[in-house]
């Protein structure tokens, strides 16, 4: 199995990850408009248009698929997202989204009114689908809770090492403020479908034992340090509910 690397790229409302190993997976797209700063970004790495073999989708909601139809008309490369997302890719839109807390609250009309030019995917994938077919030595990992079709990628052999990375989605976002205060402390997003549902895919990906968690708010986030807050993120999320 080959190594690669997570490349972080950062916008102001999400993150972008291009992972790197024989060819290069674009693991989502972030708002509309982003398609050519990520393009550049990855010039910057050596990486071109047509060593992007896949643009992968860890959920549908349009800060995370906003520029996968420029990117998909810019690299070739086809648009990858679960079954119970695509929907609102299809749509332009995002679904209804559940804010928690009286922040989220004050966010959900920006996020959820907003809209994009509909996109058709190009492949469905679920838990269980490999990535070595695109160049990179990963597996998609069912991780439900912000949304229900929810997928994080697995990385066994990413990292200093290869002592293995995760890239989570929203599962968890890092910090306040969509990551800009302590951007390295986990925490559950503003919105998600389900705390239970959340809660056990936290649970999921720590079973694994990633060495390092990227998160498409703030982050990256050391898995020891999500371990040491899990047993109070229960507490936590009934408290954000009413803040």
């Amino acid at each position: 199995m080959s190594l690669c690397r997570v490349l972080p790229i950062r916008f102001l409302v999400s993150n972008v990850f291009a992972v790197q190993s024989e060819r290069t997976v674009i693991v989502d797209a972030g708002m509309p408009g982003h398609a050519k700063a990520i393009l550049r970004r990855l010039a910057g790495w050596g990486i071109g248009p047509d060593d992007v073999s896949l643009i992968l989708l860890t959920h549908g909601h349009l800060d995370h698929f906003g520029s996968a139809a420029e990117l998909r008309r810019l690299t070739g490369a086809p648009i990858a997202i679960h079954p119970l997302e695509a929907p609102a890719l299809r749509a332009g839109r995002n679904p209804t989204i559940i804010p928690r807390g009286n922040f989220a609250r004050l966010l959900r009309p920006i996020f959820q009114h907003r809209r994009v030019a509909p996109c058709q995917e190009d492949l469905l994938v679920a838990a269980g689908q490999r990535l070595e077919s695109f160049g990179v030595p990963g597996e998609l990992i069912a991780t439900p809770g912000h949304t229900a079709g929810s997928l994080s990628v697995w990385l066994p052999e990413s990292g200093e090492q290869g002592a293995g990375e995760l890239i989570a989605g929203d599962l968890l976002m890092g910090g306040g403020l969509g990551g800009y205060v302590t951007p390295r402390q986990p925490r559950l997003p503003y919105f998600y479908d389900d705390r239970d549902v959340t809660l056990a895919s936290i649970k999921k990906i720590l079973s694994l034992a990633p060495r390092r968690v990227y998160v498409g708010h703030g982050g990256p986030l050391d898995a020891a340090d999500i371990r040491r807050a899990f047993g109070t993120l229960t507490r936590r999320a009934s408290e954000g509910d009413r803040t």
